[in-house]
């Protein structure tokens, strides 16, 4: 869908004029012996999946979640073998300068990161040699298993790569270089931000971090349609459908490569 010209546009005029009502909460946490990335996907669709890309000697292996209708177009999140874990969210759209000396991407940077990168260093130096326009309305959160991570945004003096200082990061829909661009303050960026800068890292567990995801699910027309949950180090992944945090389907990278390439449908 991110390929799809129309979308695209209608998109833009909506969160343009109406704000951020396709709102995603993305965030990462390191505990004192875990290491979670977890995503609440916030849209009108429908039909949740999951497609799985098994290595072929010339990209690592990985799993991204969307939609079944544009799979393996419009990815919304994804982690690959060695761990990476990453996913967008939109903004305001800001104005894009291109690089004369760059080469200009003709492919989504979602895609190069999880083939190509193995830490949140590598995608680093891999974003900075390329002109990436659709940066311009997005930014993306990664992390490692090692427990780094980083935003990478475009701003006015081009991209901004933000380290974490604390034992988390998380990103909504504001720039965070520059968050009066628009859709600040967000209740759902203080609402996890609040609890991780308080909670001691021997209490991050999967339980906080689900319970952090039902507080900042979203209902109604543009509802949370799902959810899920990297565990970064063991590559366990943990589902919920329309915001139903009782209960979960779990995967496990490893043992979903071993099928080969197919899709699973993350609902019922």
């Amino acid at each position: 869908m991110k390929k799809l010209v129309w979308v695209l546009m209608v998109w833009g005029l909506a969160l343009a004029v109406a704000g951020p009502t396709w709102a995603c909460t993305i965030f990462e946490v390191s505990g004192t012996a875990t290491h979670y990335f977890a995503s609440n996907e916030d849209w009108s669709a429908t039909d949740p999946a999951m497609r799985v890309e098994p290595g072929d000697g010339k990209h690592y292996g990985y799993i991204v979640f969307g939609w079944e209708a544009y799979l393996p177009g419009y990815p919304q999140g994804g982690v690959n073998e060695h761990g990476v874990c990453l996913d967008w969210a939109s903004l305001t759209p800001q104005p894009f300068r291109n690089d004369p000396g760059k080469k200009t991407l003709d492919e989504d940077i979602f895609y190069k990161i999880l083939k190509q990168c193995q830490t949140v260093a590598e995608a680093i130096r891999l974003v900075g040699q390329y002109n990436c326009p659709h940066l311009a309305e997005e930014h993306l959160l990664v992390a490692d298993r090692s427990g780094a991570s980083c935003i990478i945004e475009w701003s006015e003096r081009g991209y901004a790569f933000i380290r974490k200082d604390r034992n988390y990061q998380v990103i909504t829909n504001f720039s965070v270089v520059n968050p009066k661009v628009g859709w600040y303050p967000c209740e759902r960026f203080q609402t996890v931000d609040r609890e991780l800068r308080t909670r001691p890292k021997e209490e991050v567990d999967l339980a906080a971090v689900t319970e952090l995801l039902r507080r900042t699910h979203q209902e109604g027309q543009y509802q949370t349609i799902y959810s899920y949950i990297v565990d970064a180090r063991s590559l366990d992944i943990y589902v919920f459908y329309r915001h139903d945090f009782s209960k979960y389907v779990k995967y496990n990278f490893a043992r979903e490569v071993r099928k080969g390439r197919h899709q699973v449908k993350l609902y019922p």
